[in-house]
C-alpha cells in the first residue's frame, strides 16, 4: 500500500510539473509572438498567422490563448478572409465569454458583418446566434455551443465555412472523446457534407455514426440519410435497400421506418424496374403505418405505376378512388378527382363515371379557380359522350348559380342554350309513339 502511495504521489508530481511546464512554454511563445508583432512587417504576415495557428493548436486555453485569437481574427480580416475572420471571432465570443475585451468582441463580429457583402445576407441569423449564446461554465460546453452556432450557419448556404467547421469538431473529439454529445456533433457533420454534395464523405460519416453511437436516439435517422444516398447519388440500390429494411424492422417504433418502407418502393420503382415489388413496399406503408401523409403518397405512386407501367387502367381508378374514400381530408384539390375523371373518359370510355368525377371534382373545392371549368367538363361529357342533355344543363347550370360573375358563366348559358335545343319534347316524343302504334296496327 505505501509504494502504491508514493507511486500516486509521484504521478501527481509529474502531472502537476508536466502542467507547469506547459504553462510556463506556453508563456514565453505568448512573449515570442508579442514581440514578433511588434517588429514584423507586412511581408512577415503568412508566418505569423502559421505561428498563431501553432499557438492555439499548442495551448487552446491557455491564459494568453484569447488574445491570440483576437489577433488572428484580425489577421484574418485584414487579409479578406472574412469567413476564417468570422469563424475565429466567433469562437472567441463563444469559449472565451470573460475575456477582457468580451464586449468588443460582439461589436467587431456585427461590425464584419455589415462591411462584407458576402456576409450581409446573413447578418439576421449572426445576430440571433450571438443573442443565443449560453452563460454556460465548463469550457467543453461552451465549446460545443460554439460548434452548434458555426453548424447552423454552414448549413445556411455558407460553404466557405465547411472546412473550419470540420476542423473545429474533430478538435473536440479528440479533445473530449468521453462527450455525450458527440454523436449530435458528427450527425452535423454528415448533413454538412450532404448539403453540399461531398456524397461519399457524408455516406462515410453516417457509416461511422452507426459504428460508433448504437444507442443513440439519432440512429434511425443517421441510416436513413445513408441510405437515401445510397439510393439516390451513389448508384448502390440494393445496399439502399438493404438499409432501409434495417430501419424498417430495427427502429419501427421511429417516424423514420414508415420513410425507409416508401424510400424501399421508390428504389424499386426507379432504380431496378421491378414494379410489383415496387406495389408491396408501398402497401406496406399504407398497412403498416399510421402515417396518413406517406400512405396517400405511397397509393398515388401504386396508382402510377398502374396506369403508366402496367397498363392495368381499372386497377389506377380502383386505387386513386381509395384515396379519395379514406384519406378525404388530405385532398385538398381536384387534381385526383380529374385524374380519375380523365381515365374513365379516355382510358376506360365509362363516360358517365368521368361525368360524376369532373363534378366532384368541382363541388368539393368550390373555391379552386378550376371549378366553373369542371363543371363544364362534367355537363359537356353528358352533353356530347352520352346524349343526356338535361343531365348536362344541370351541370353548366351550376356555373351560373354558383359563378355568376366568372367569364364561364357567359359559355355556360350558351351551351345550355343548345342543349334544350337538342331535347325532344315530351309531346313529340308521344306523338311519334302513337303514330308508330298506329302503323303497328
Amino acid at each position: 500500500m505505501k509504494n502504491y502511495r508514493c507511486l500516486l504521489f509521484t504521478g501527481l508530481l509529474l502531472l502537476s510539473a508536466s502542467i507547469l511546464f506547459a504553462q510556463n512554454f506556453a508563456q514565453k511563445e505568448y512573449e515570442y509572438l508579442n514581440k514578433l508583432q511588434q517588429t514584423s512587417g507586412e511581408k512577415l504576415t503568412e508566418y505569423i498567422i502559421a505561428e498563431y495557428e501553432h499557438f492555439l493548436t499548442a495551448y487552446p486555453f491557455s491564459v494568453s490563448t484569447p488574445d491570440v485569437m483576437l489577433r488572428m481574427s484580425e489577421k484574418w480580416q485584414q487579409k479578406g478572409k472574412e469567413y476564417k475572420a468570422l469563424a475565429s471571432f466567433l469562437k472567441l465570443y463563444y469559449v472565451f465569454p470573460d475575456y477582457a475585451n468580451a464586449n468588443q468582441i460582439r461589436a467587431k463580429i456585427l461590425a464584419l458583418v455589415s462591411s462584407e457583402r458576402t456576409l450581409r445576407k446573413m447578418e439576421e441569423k449572426i445576430t440571433a446566434l450571438l443573442d443565443k449564446r449560453s452563460s454556460a461554465t465548463e469550457i467543453a460546453h461552451r465549446y460545443f455551443n460554439y460548434l452548434e452556432a458555426l453548424s447552423v450557419l454552414t448549413g445556411s448556404n455558407m460553404e466557405r465555412l465547411v472546412d473550419e467547421t470540420v476542423a473545429e469538431a474533430r478538435f473536440f473529439h479528440s479533445r473530449y472523446p468521453d462527450d455525450v454529445r458527440r454523436d449530435s456533433l458528427t450527425i452535423w457533420i454528415a448533413d454538412i457534407y450532404r448539403r453540399y454534395g461531398e456524397d461519399r464523405e457524408a455516406a462515410s460519416e453516417y457509416l461511422k455514426f452507426d459504428y460508433l453511437y448504437s444507442g443513440s436516439v439519432f440512429l434511425p435517422y443517421a441510416r436513413y440519410q445513408r441510405g437515401m444516398l445510397a439510393f439516390e447519388k451513389l448508384k448502390q440500390p440494393e445496399q439502399a435497400i438493404e438499409i432501409f429494411q434495417k430501419v424498417v424492422t430495427e427502429h419501427n417504433t421511429s417516424k423514420y421506418a414508415g420513410k425507409a418502407q416508401f424510400a424501399t418502393g421508390q428504389v424499386y420503382e426507379e432504380k431496378l424496374k421491378n414494379y410489383p415489388a415496387a406495389i408491396d413496399a408501398y402497401r406496406l406503408v399504407v398497412s403498416g403505418y399510421d402515417d396518413s401523409e406517406n400512405a396517400v403518397a405511397a397509393l398515388e405512386k401504386i396508382a402510377i405505376i398502374q396506369s403508366k407501367r402496367l397498363r392495368a387502367m381499372a386497377d389506377a381508378v380502383k386505387t386513386y378512388r381509395e384515396i379519395l374514400e379514406k384519406y378525404t381530408d388530405h385532398v385538398d384539390s381536384p387534381r385526383l378527382y380529374v385524374i380519375c375523371a380523365d381515365l374513365y373518359l379516355k382510358q376506360l370510355k365509362d363516360y358517365d363515371q368521368a361525368a360524376v368525377f369532373y363534378a366532384l371534382a368541382a363541388e368539393n373545392n368550390p373555391e379552386h379557380e378550376d371549378a366553373p371549368e369542371l363543371w363544364i367538363e362534367a355537363g359537356e361529357t353528358c352533353d356530347h359522350r352520352l346524349n343526356d342533355y338535361r343531365r348536362a344543363i344541370q351541370y353548366y347550370q351550376k356555373v351560373i348559380e354558383l359563378y355568376p360573375n366568372h367569364k364561364k358563366a357567359r359559355d355556360a348559358q350558351k351551351k345550355i342554350n343548345e342543349a334544350e335545343k337538342k331535347i325532344v319534347p315530351e309531346t313529340e316524343n308521344n306523338s311519334d309513339k302513337e303514330n308508330l302504334d298506329g302503323n303497328e296496327k
